[in-house]
């Protein structure tokens, strides 16, 4: 569960999110540290009695997810390969005397590029700060160095299926590229369609 409270500093959300993302801090205890929130989005003009039975739904699969999560902490030992999840919790809405509780997850926040954004950024490269003077990305620039990298992904995988965790949506948009030393390895991101067998 998740007691502290925290202070949105920007929303990270698209127009093709399902849900809402934000990047924040501990308002609590005020440490610096940034963390990645992720809560439901509902269309506007869905009936009460459906909105309520929606967030009934995603309050299990974010339950779920936290729990998922939290059963292969122990695969991060020596280097973070999967993004660690911090808590969950709950706020109230109110609208008209009646009351909705919306669900939220908190993350560790990674600011990394995922490989869906790499490829859709290049060779536009829209998105600079990731491409070097030669317009390789992060240091990628040799066959073998993807080679090792995707046997780094699959590996994660390995070692998740291991606990009998299953991610259920491994894609370009949740692997994260990190630069660690100038060592590049994948980071494994939201387990919102995980579950365990």
């Amino acid at each position: 569960g998740l007691t502290t409270s925290y202070k949105i500093s920007k929303s990270l959300s698209t127009d093709r999110s399902y849900g809402c993302s934000y990047l924040a801090v501990n308002n609590d205890t005020g440490a610096k540290e940034e963390v990645f929130i992720k809560t439901p989005r509902i269309a506007a003009g869905v009936p009460f009695g459906e909105v309520e039975k929606i967030l009934s739904d995603i309050f299990i699969s974010f339950v779920a997810e936290y729990q998922n999560r939290k059963k292969i902490d122990d695969i991060n030992k020596g280097a973070e390969v999967a993004a660690g999840i911090l808590g969950f919790g709950f706020y109230v809405v109110e609208d008209s005397s009646k009351e909705l509780v919306v669900p939220f997850l908190v993350q560790k926040y990674i600011d990394c590029p995922s490989i869906e954004s790499f490829f859709s950024s290049y060779p536009d490269q829209q998105e600079p700060k990731y491409v070097d003077d030669r317009g390789i990305f992060n240091g990628i620039s040799e066959p073998d160095e993807w080679f090792r990298f995707a046997h780094d992904i699959t590996d994660i995988v390995r070692r998740v299926h291991n606990r009998n965790i299953i991610h259920g949506e491994i894609v370009p948009k949740n692997i994260l590229i990190s630069r660690d030393n100038n060592v590049i390895r994948p980071i494994l991101v939201d387990f919102g369609k995980s579950y365990q067998l």
